[in-house]
């Protein structure tokens, strides 16, 4: 595997999930 993949998509399932959660939150 390559490192850079996991690491794009630790970004982008994390800032997807944290901006989820501040929208649930926020309403």
């Amino acid at each position: 595997w390559h490192f850079v993949d996991v690491v794009w998509l630790f970004l982008f399932a994390s800032i997807y999930v944290w901006g989820a959660g501040v929208g649930h939150a926020a309403h």
